[in-house]
């Protein structure tokens, strides 16, 4: 709905607690406030054109969110920060992962209480991936980026550089 929102597609941002989503507009979507059956849409970023695929994240439709990996190019795997990896999100980042898809990791609900950022980032490295970078943090309550278009972080520059050849000559 953020992306709608801000690339101009839509005049508001829908929200699953109003049940006026974009992509969730089946009954018992807008009722239990879920995804239940994988719908499309599309955006203009930057002058390109993107595809989005909204699937679910519970358990139950996990074969529904198997049937769209053949149309994707690339893949946001969406984490909540208050409930951490679940059994669906290891067995959907395996797959995309047998799969060669790109995917980001995106974490949200981050300034949620309770939330202990330190701790899911390691479970992420142990039982996702070691590729992972934060890219914003909390404090007190609100989210903050981690690096500037000023300045971004050694360990940042280093971990770029080490994933794609082209980017590291440009940087030597």
């Amino acid at each position: 709905e953020n992306l709608l929102f801000a690339s101009g597609a839509t005049e508001k941002c829908g929200r699953v607690d109003n049940g006026d989503t974009i992509t969730d507009s089946m009954d018992i979507e807008k009722r239990r406030g879920i995804t239940v059956r994988a719908s499309t849409t599309s955006i203009i970023w930057n002058g390109v054109k993107c595809n989005i695929i909204d699937t679910p994240g519970h358990m139950d439709f996990i074969a529904e969110v198997e049937r769209t990996f053949k149309m994707l190019d690339g893949a946001v795997l969406i984490l909540s920060a208050k409930e951490g990896i679940q059994a669906q999100t290891k067995l959907l980042f395996n797959t995309l992962q047998k799969l060669q898809i790109p995917t980001i990791i995106f974490i949200n609900k981050i300034d949620r209480d309770g939330v202990n950022l330190e701790r899911l980032y390691l479970d992420i490295k142990t039982n996702l991936s070691q590729d992972v970078l934060f890219m914003q943090t909390v404090v007190d309550g609100l989210v903050y980026p981690i690096c500037s278009q000023t300045y971004i972080k050694e360990e940042y520059k280093e971990f770029v550089c080490n994933h794609d050849d082209n980017i590291l000559e440009r940087y030597l």
